[in-house]
C-alpha cells in the first residue's frame, strides 16, 4: 500500500575526468531531500556514497527531514572498507536522533560481502541487507543480476516502510 517517489537527483553535468562517476552534488541531494520531505516522503533512500561529509546544506536538509519524521536509509559503500561512506556516516551523528541508518551488503548466505563497506564508526545505526546476486530488470528472456549496498539499502527502506505503517509512533 506505499507509494514510492521516484527522485532523480544525479547531474553527469558535475562529473570530472578525474572522477567520472561522480553525478551527485550536495545541492542536489539536500534539494531531492527537501522535496521528498514536501511531498510527505516518510522513507528515504540514498543509494549513493561519497568521500567526505556532504556540507552544511545538505546537512541542513537531512535535518528538515529528520524533524519531519522521515527516516532516510543510506548505502555504505562498495570498497570493502572497515567504516561506510559519506553520507552513510551520519547514522551516528546526534544531530540526526537516530533517523539515519547505514547500510551494508549481504551474500545469498547471509554474511557480509567482501565489497560492503563494514559498520565502524557507525556501528550504531548501522544494519545489513540482501545485496549480492540481486535480480533485477526481469523479462521474458531472464534477469539483470546485481550486486552493491546500492541494492541493500532499499530493501531496508522497504522494511522500514512496513514497520511505519504497523507502528506509526515508532
Amino acid at each position: 500500500g506505499s507509494t514510492i517517489l521516484s527522485i532523480r537527483a544525479d547531474d553527469s553535468r558535475v562529473a570530472t575526468t578525474d572522477c567520472p562517476d561522480c553525478v551527485f552534488d550536495s545541492d542536489s541531494l539536500a534539494d531531492a531531500l527537501d522535496y521528498a520531505v514536501a511531498k510527505g516522503a516518510k522513507v528515504v533512500n540514498l543509494s549513493l556514497g561519497g568521500d567526505g561529509p556532504e556540507g552544511t546544506r545538505f546537512e541542513a536538509a537531512l535535518a528538515r527531514a529528520v524533524a519531519a519524521g522521515t527516516v532516510v536509509a543510506v548505502s555504505s559503500g562498495n570498497d570493502g572498507d572497515p567504516d561506510p561512506s559519506w553520507p552513510a556516516r551520519y547514522a551516528v551523528d546526534p544531530r540526526y536522533a537516530g533517523s539515519v541508518v547505514a547500510v551494508g551488503a549481504l551474500t545469498q548466505a547471509g554474511v557480509m560481502a567482501s565489497y560492503s563497506n563494514k559498520a565502524g564508526v557507525a556501528a550504531n545505526g548501522y544494519l545489513a541487507a540482501p545485496g549480492d546476486n540481486i535480480a533485477t530488470e526481469c523479462d521474458s528472456t531472464g534477469c539483470a543480476v546485481v550486486s552493491g549496498t546500492s541494492f541493500s539499502a532499499p530493501q531496508v527502506s522497504g522494511a522500514l516502510a512496513l514497520l511505519l505503517q504497523a507502528f506509526p509512533n515508532l
